[in-house]
């Protein structure tokens, strides 16, 4: 059985559009004169469509339009568009109300959306007005122009921080095959997942795969799971892959981007990527990146195409970030081009590297620095770099170390006060680390799991007890850690 209850419904008046910034997705979902619209609340109403999953096909514009209104339920539904290009969203929420009002409550479960610009769209027009408590779940986002799911809002001002949505909560969904517009030629556009203008969101148990490829960008490119302009984003045990870009630029697994601070990447995997694995980005200073957390992932073959990208990257004056536990393995390359699993940009603070496997099948270096960064920027402590092909090297600035002691001597990194961290030794992972076939979140793990006889068994640095920061209760797989035993890597 097929759906949809109204609770209760707001006036306000037409229009809207979202007003990107350089990382943010255009937004171009229909105004409210389009779609399925539901009329004012009435007391015991419920729309029962028909047995089984219903189907709304939208010969133009948006399936489903909620405007300045909420506390919707949607369910059990098959939303096809039918334009010639796609137009709108298969469900399009959208809040221009004055006051900076935030409508509260909409459920969407058990959808599957195709053939519109984007699958779901979440947006705000002016102010902080937007939404809160919505809620989107166990549904399919897939073959839209531009992108699975997106959420956005006014320009964003990093001197006075505002968020036209609040707790977003996505989860068990897969967007995939949201190839990006070919006549978009300024903006990105081809995401899985995009949060944007949220304060409070979990992104959790979602795929985002075959994304991307098709947008007609230069600079910029589309990414699996990405958020940007928002704060307090947990995007947790998800799994993103075979994402692409159809440029050098993005194309990657999973992205903290401009403005997002006080947000957490964990227990998540990436492979085959086009681009990088994990992104923690800003474009200049004056940005609100800040206090975001990297911790108990997995990136295996990334930057399949985007040989200027890496598993882990830091760009941008990134503030305060902490980057732990998570192991990075890059593939071999028919080229000489590197596969570097970490790549540090001229402008982080405060950022800390610790207990995590750099490990690299390509000749090249296993860590890349673009300037020579101070301890007070980027402080490594017990990592593990391993080369697995040709000479073991490290590139910090203008400088090129052939040996951990050196590199450690020459540059303090990899020292805990006088006494020496960090490894370059095999992590005798168990494999298969390569060429994964995975599909569902949460699995993955097992070749990643060190052997029994590893050097990195035991050997990561204590979080807790060195540095007050709290490790979690699990790894990758879900096995319980203790933060005076921990491995290095993700497992």
């Amino acid at each position: 059985m097929a759906d949809v209850e109204p609770r209760h419904r707001r006036s306000a008046s037409a229009g809207h559009a979202g007003a990107p910034g350089r990382r943010r997705p255009v937004h171009r979902a229909a105004g409210p004169h389009r779609g399925r619209r539901w009329r004012p609340w009435q007391p015991g109403l419920r729309r029962q469509l028909r047995p089984g999953p219903a189907t709304i096909a939208a010969p133009g514009g948006s399936g489903i339009i909620i405007y300045d209104t909420a506390g919707i339920q949607i369910t059990n539904l098959t939303l096809i568009g039918q334009a010639s290009p796609p137009q709108g969203a298969g469900i399009n929420l959208y809040n221009d109300l004055a006051g900076n009002i935030k409508l509260d409550h909409v459920s969407v479960s058990h959808v599957d959306i195709s053939g519109f610009e984007d699958g779901v769209s979440i947006g705000g027009g002016q102010g902080t007005s937007g939404f809160s408590h919505v809620q989107v779940s166990a549904s399919a986002l897939h073959d839209n122009l531009a992108n699975g799911l997106t959420s956005f809002g006014p320009a964003f001002d990093p001197a006075s921080p505002g968020y036209a949505h609040a707790h977003i909560t996505v989860s068990h969904v897969a967007a995939y095959r949201n190839l990006g517009d070919p006549a978009q030629t300024s903006h990105n556009s081809g995401s899985g997942i995009v949060i944007g203008s949220t304060s409070g969101a979990t992104v959790a148990w979602s795929t985002a795969y075959d994304n991307g490829g098709q947008g007609g960008a230069l600079s910029q490119g589309p990414d699996g799971i990405w958020a940007y302009d928002s704060a307090g984003v947990v995007i947790k045990h998800n799994l993103s892959y075979r994402n692409r870009s159809n440029n050098s630029t993005d194309g990657g697994g999973f992205d903290l981007d401009q403005n997002t601070s006080h947000s957490v990447l964990e227990y998540n995997l990436s492979y085959d990527n086009s681009g990088f694995g994990y992104l923690l980005y800003t474009p200049t200073s004056g940005y609100a990146d800040t206090s975001n957390v990297v911790r108990w992932n997995i990136s295996s073959g990334d930057t399949q195409v985007n040989t200027r990208c890496s598993g882990i990257e830091v760009l941008g004056q990134i503030t305060n970030a902490r980057i732990y536990n998570n192991t990075v393995v890059m593939p071999s390359r028919p080229t000489t081009a590197p596969a570097i699993p970490l790549l540090l940009g001229s402008g982080p603070s405060g950022t800390t590297i610790r207990n995590n496997i750099f490990l690299t099948y390509q000749p090249g270096a296993v860590t890349y620095a673009r300037s020579a960064l101070s301890r007070s920027a980027a402080l490594l402590q017990g990592n593990d770099y391993y080369s697995a092909a040709g000479t073991w090297k490290i590139r910090w600035g203008d400088t090129t170390y052939y040996s951990l002691t050196g590199f450690r001597s020459a540059t303090q990194q990899e020292k805990l006060s006088a006494s020496p961290t960090g490894f370059a030794a095999s992590p005798q992972l168990t494999g298969p680390v390569l060429d994964l076939s995975v599909t569902t979140p949460g699995d993955g793990g097992s070749g990643f799991i060190l052997g029994t006889t590893s050097p990195l068994l035991a050997k990561g640095l204590d979080l807790l007890a060195l540095f007050g920061i709290n490790p979690g209760p699990v790894n990758y797989s879900g096995y319980s850690v203790t933060s005076s035993a921990l491995n290095i890597g993700a497992q």
